[in-house]
């Protein structure tokens, strides 16, 4: 359930994941002691950096948009989310940040954070 706090906490998380913070002082998010599964000093979100890449490669940042959201929104991203992340893909020339910058706005959306 999201609340007052999570809504605060997770981007926070989640870029910790994404970007592969140390535990400790310099991660954002929560430490690996308080989640399930966690262990050392790394917290990893792992999900194929070459299947991402493929999608962009072959359908530019709107099929990259569309294959995080096919995985993590089940496609309902709305039109105008959808856009926005696909505005801001296209305004980044590093191709690691552009896979990067998507998956953390998909999982950031309202669409990823409320089940319908």
């Amino acid at each position: 359930i999201t609340n007052e706090t999570n809504a605060v906490t997770n981007p926070n998380y989640f870029y910790g994941l994404i970007y592969n913070l140390p535990a400790g002082g310099t991660n954002p998010g929560p430490q690996p002691s308080n989640i399930a599964g966690a262990s050392g000093n790394f917290t990893k979100l792992s999900i194929s950096l070459t299947a991402a890449t493929s999608a962009y490669t072959s359908g530019g940042a709107t099929g990259l948009v569309d294959f995080y959201d096919r995985i993590f929104c089940s496609h309902q991203l709305s039109t105008d989310t959808r856009n926005a992340i696909i505005t801001a893909v296209n305004g980044i020339t590093d191709n690691t940040e552009k896979v990067r910058t998507a998956l953390y706005l998909v999982i950031n959306s309202p669409d990823y954070l409320i089940q319908r």
